[in-house]
């Protein structure tokens, strides 16, 4: 049985063999006959194998309005056993009960992945910008630094995400499965959104299933010259002998005017109020989560 998860390095998807190896190692191969969708935004995308007789579902989730980055609606067929989505956002959006909305999977890292949060802490404030963020604008690193802000990265290996996280007071997070873990680790955060992409359907997915409002903390956007390039070449195909013309301009206005608007804003969300899922809710949603996998192990189990 193929465990399908998104593949690439971004930390929400590498938690996925952390937690299914867990509880499912015995059961997890290459076989696509049987396969199970697991944790991040992946149902839009999620081909069936022509030789899948079976398609088990748990707490995936589907992000609404951007068919380019996550895929179509998912039709689902007699071949899918849904054990439970990421929530009744997801559920409505590819149209079953909205019963099946629950939570994101990840909940359960701590109870596999036990860590202890030191008393002290190195970092006061660290952010984790979306992977998209880095992939535009290179100079995070130096930004968080003027301003005494750690940066996490969710591209690099999920330990070291975690050890940082576990380091830090308060997470300011723009990639939602950074929220996600520090929730379930019980860290305090904020939300942000630093560029329009980032996909405000599945944070509210994932923030009403914990009884949490999604109210981000906006920001102007930083791009690198090279993707400005990249922008004015796509957009002006004709004109692309401006395209570096138009980084030298936008390079200018963005030392000048968005990077210390940037940082003025950072400097206000430091001020803000963090948030965190209560214990009573987090403590539900949790349990109820191992209760659903103890049901898709049975279900696989039934089936070998």
């Amino acid at each position: 049985m193929k465990l399908y998860y998104h593949t690439g390095k971004n930390f929400g998807d590498a938690i996925n063999p952390m937690i299914f190896n867990h509880y499912l190692g015995e059961y997890l191969n290459d076989d696509t006959t049987e396969v199970i969708l697991g944790i991040g935004s992946i149902l839009g995308l999620f081909k069936k194998p022509e030789n899948c007789k079976k398609v088990y579902v748990f707490s995936s989730g589907y992000a609404k309005g951007a068919e380019s980055t996550y895929g179509k609606v998912p039709q689902i067929d007699k071949d899918y056993e849904i054990i439970c989505l990421r929530g009744e956002g997801t559920a409505k959006a590819i149209n079953v009960s909205s019963e099946y909305g629950l939570a994101d999977g990840a909940l359960l890292l701590p109870l596999v992945w036990p860590l202890e949060r030191k008393k002290l802490k190195t970092f006061k404030f660290s952010f984790m910008p979306h992977s998209g963020t880095l992939d535009v604008y290179e100079g995070w690193q130096k930004l968080c630094n003027s301003i005494g802000i750690h940066l996490i990265d969710p591209r690099k290996d999920p330990e070291l995400v975690l050890a940082d996280l576990m380091d830090t007071e308060v997470l300011i997070a723009e990639a939602m499965h950074g929220a996600i873990i520090a929730d379930a680790y019980r860290i305090p955060w904020i939300p942000v959104k630093t560029i329009s992409t980032i996909n405000e359907f599945k944070w509210a997915d994932y923030c009403d299933s914990v009884e949490l409002p999604y109210q981000p903390f906006r920001t102007k956007a930083l791009y690198s010259g090279q993707f400005i390039q990249q922008v004015f070449t796509n957009k002006f195909p004709k004109l692309s002998f401006l395209r570096g013309l138009a980084s030298v301009v936008y390079g200018a206005y963005q030392v000048a005017v968005v990077k210390p608007s940037v940082k003025k804003q950072f400097k206000t969300i430091l001020k803000q109020k963090p948030i965190l899922t209560t214990d009573k809710v987090f403590n539900k949603r949790q349990s109820q989560l191992v209760e659903k996998m103890a049901i898709l192990k049975s279900r696989i189990k039934a089936e070998s």
